[in-house]
């Protein structure tokens, strides 16, 4: 509830503050001495006509370059009403989701699987080198599939799917902690992947005039899946199964400890996959 109240109260915040901005900046343009209007002015620069009506031909054989330009900017308060906002959010929510829950509870994982502290200490070094390398390589591979007129948020669907393809990976694993580790890698890349594509994906969608605010608005869909993923499924899940096959009576072994959390989560991910679908196919 607490967070549920911070999150609306930082939303309101976020677009309350853009609805000022505006009209402060106004303000001070009329005030300031030095302002002069444009109907004063007169400047004939062919180079700058010339180039104007390159552009415009440019936008109408391509009109999601333009966007790309960021010729559209999305109020705050506009891109809450705006469909592109709730599939992105959507389609963030379980991949991120999916990165923490593994991160948050990666130790637990290995050591239900009797892996020793050394091998866990391991798999934390592996997802954070991949998550890194997933940050990296995505923003290369954004920036190429732009150039062809590929939508970014094409990319989202691959990270969900990467998402969805580790936990399918642990679950059908059972107590094996080589595929542990495997999981841990592709779903670091693909938590990765997650943190470039939003603040991306978010200047492409609403544009940079706005980007601070609309950027903001986009990251409680980290924060739900956090909540759901990693601070109610995977510790219930994991509670349900404790003193099993658990010689102590106070923990878990067994592929049973994480199993539903895993098929639960992946399905997730291929929902968030179908949301980013969609989204890719509406830009």
């Amino acid at each position: 509830v607490i967070v549920a109240l911070a999150v609306v109260a930082g939303v309101a915040w976020v677009v309350g503050g853009a609805a000022v901005a505006p009209k402060v900046a106004i303000g001070a343009a009329e005030h300031n001495p030095l302002h002069v209007a444009a109907d004063d002015l007169h400047v004939d620069d062919d180079d700058d006509d010339d180039a104007d009506e390159q552009d415009a031909a440019a936008a109408i054989a391509s009109p999601a370059k333009a966007k790309r330009a960021g010729d559209v900017d999305s109020h705050p308060s506009k891109t809450l009403r705006t469909p592109e906002l709730w599939l992105f959010f959507l389609a963030i929510l379980p991949g991120a989701g999916a990165g923490l829950m593994t991160i948050n509870n990666l130790g637990q994982i290995v050591s239900a699987r009797g892996g020793a502290k050394a091998t866990q200490e391991a798999a934390t070094t592996l997802i954070s080198i991949a998550n890194c390398l997933g940050r990296l390589a995505c923003g290369r591979v954004a920036d190429v599939v732009v150039e062809r007129g590929v939508s970014r948020a094409s990319l989202v669907v691959a990270a969900d799917a990467c998402g969805a393809a580790a936990m399918l990976l642990f679950y059908a694993s059972g107590a094996s902690v080589g595929a542990a580790l495997a999981g841990a890698a592709v779903v670091g890349f693909a938590y990765g992947m997650v943190w470039t594509l939003i603040p991306t994906v978010a200047a492409d969608l609403f544009g940079r005039r706005y980007f601070g605010s609309n950027y903001a608005l986009c990251l409680p869909s980290v924060v739900a899946g956090s909540v759901l993923f990693s601070t109610i499924l995977a510790p219930t899940v994991y509670a349900a199964h404790s003193g099993e096959s658990d010689d102590d009576g106070d923990g878990c072994s067994g592929s049973a400890c994480f199993g539903e959390t895993f098929l639960l989560t992946a399905a997730g991910c291929c929902v968030g996959a179908l949301s980013a679908a969609v989204l890719a196919a509406r830009t």
